[in-house]
């Protein structure tokens, strides 16, 4: 068991990294879980898009396991889990992945025409159509940058993109540093 869980610790760091730079966060396989949350109602562009959300909730749950709780001796890992983790890696690359699929059937014009089409008499499943159609996959903003941009807000003019307090050198130099 140690081979095949140390490989899955492997398998799983190496997705784990793509997931990182592809949402350029801090946080890998968690934030690819998290957009899958995010976008719930975009199920019916992907049958099997519940079964991959709950495997990749239990395999992130198995590595907090060995990375925490137990020792790499105990019989928790399958080579299943370790081939699973190198084809959602390779789903990835190639963009075949559940969120890569449900991007690229959101672009396809025959979903703009079904929902032009759609009935009145069927409001609630327009709504969740048009709500997962016009949903934007964008990586959140950090807390730091949210924070930078409403000091931005309040002391840079937004006509001129000037400080608004010039005349006191000192804030006008420590804003600019804030701000570069």
């Amino acid at each position: 068991m140690l081979d095949i869980n140390v490989k899955f610790l492997e398998e799983y760091k190496s997705l784990d990294k793509l997931c990182k730079e592809m949402f350029d966060s801090d946080e890998g396989v968690s934030r690819y879980i998290l957009e899958m949350e995010y976008s719930t109602d975009c199920q019916r562009y992907n049958s099997s898009w519940k079964q991959f959300y709950d495997r990749l909730k239990k395999l992130r749950y198995y590595r907090n396991k060995l990375a925490h709780d137990v020792d790499l001796y105990t019989d928790l890992c399958t080579t299943n889990d370790v081939e699973w983790l190198q084809k959602f890696h390779n789903d990835i690359l190639e963009q075949q992945d559940p969120l890569a699929v449900v991007r690229k059937q959101r672009a396809q014009p025959s979903i703009v025409k079904m929902r032009t089409n759609m009935s009145s008499n069927n409001t609630a499943t327009s709504h969740n159509f048009a709500a997962c159609n016009n949903q934007t996959l964008v990586p959140k903003t950090s807390k730091w940058q949210q924070f930078k941009q409403k000091i931005k807000k309040f002391f840079v003019s937004e006509k001129t993109g000037e400080f608004l307090l010039a005349r006191q050198d000192k804030v006008n130099f420590q804003l600019n540093i804030l701000f570069v």
